[in-house]
């Protein structure tokens, strides 16, 4: 419980240090609704945040009707196969998601199915063809697109997103990999990401005003969010982008 308890402290640390430094003009009207119907002030609740409307916004799994799920599936495993869906199905409950539905005597989460095609096309385009070691997802949710890379991948991942959204992947990717060193916001003793950071931990996870430097990033991933940012905001994602060697 002490441990536990450690941990909860530390995000709720990170968190409060991000929305110091946040440049708010960088939160789009959308998030800016969605985060606005959550309450941060209880992260105790982080243990429920699949249940609890913590993840509202971020995770399609609560608003699947069993029709809906049933058409999805069968549309996904005309594009990809059930093989591969069932071998990238989550393994752990983390969030204690309760909207699953049985496909083939399987429980399945419903929000994993967008997720797995997300990844199946990452592998057929991206990891297929090419030597991935380090990964940068800007807008990477609760981290969900984010355990099924490293699931198979041997890849640095750097998550970068809002600081409320990123008290839900720190929370997720931490139980979900106890064995991967996860470094947050607060562990930082300026605001500089650089290769020792990076060649010392496996999971990074940011909000968008810190800055890289010495790094070189073989694949960013952005899988659904900049359509909601602000133009601005997405020509800074872009000058990080286009820049090779940070």
């Amino acid at each position: 419980m002490n441990q536990d308890k450690t941990f909860l402290d530390k995000i709720n640390k990170s968190f409060l240090k991000s929305l110091k430094n946040f440049d708010f003009y960088d939160r789009s009207p959308h998030w800016e609704k969605i985060t606005n119907k959550k309450n941060f002030e209880n992260l105790n609740e982080l243990e429920n945040f699949r249940n609890n409307k913590l993840s509202y916004g971020h995770d399609d799994s609560n608003y699947y009707t069993k029709d809906t799920f049933e058409e999805e599936i069968k549309i996904l495993i005309n594009e990809i196969g059930e093989k591969y869906i069932f071998q990238n199905l989550k393994k752990k409950n983390i969030g204690n998601l309760k909207n699953f539905f049985i496909f083939n005597n399987r429980s399945i989460d419903p929000g994993d199915l967008h997720l797995i095609k997300y990844f199946f096309d990452l592998e057929k385009y991206i990891f297929n063809n090419c030597d991935i070691k380090i990964v940068c997802e800007i807008g990477g949710g609760y981290g969900g697109l984010t355990e099924k890379i490293i699931n198979k991948y041997d890849c640095k991942y750097i998550i970068i997103d809002l600081p409320e959204t990123n008290c839900l992947s720190t929370f997720y990717l931490s139980k979900t990999f106890p064995n991967k060193k996860v470094f947050i916001y607060s562990d930082f003793t300026n605001n500089i990401l650089n290769k020792k950071v990076l060649d010392e931990n496996d999971i990074i996870i940011i909000p968008p005003n810190v800055e890289f430097r010495e790094i070189e990033i073989d694949l960013f991933i952005n899988t659904r969010s900049m359509m909601e940012m602000k133009f601005s905001t997405i020509s800074k994602y872009f000058e990080l982008i286009h820049k090779k060697y940070i």
